[in-house]
């Protein structure tokens, strides 16, 4: 489980829209109380894909949206 910003199990580092839109990155603000599938390893990106989302759905959902927005 990870603890969002200003935890222990999280830190973020800036990354370009397009390589977050290419690696359907986890946003920072999307981390607390967040449910990993797998393990990661240190340092990796956290992709969508490796989230089990237990509570907010609907926030999810719209970030699946923001991204076909995105025209790269």
């Amino acid at each position: 489980m990870l603890d969002g910003e200003g935890g222990y199990k999280v830190w973020a580092k800036a990354i370009s829209a397009r390589r977050s839109h290419d690696l359907n990155a986890l946003p920072i603000s999307l981390t607390h109380r967040t449910k990993l599938k797998r393990p990661v390893r240190k340092d990796q990106i956290i992709s969508l894909d490796d989230l089990e989302i237990v509570d907010d759905q609907d926030i999810f959902d719209l970030r699946v949206e923001q991204h076909a927005f995105l025209d790269f």
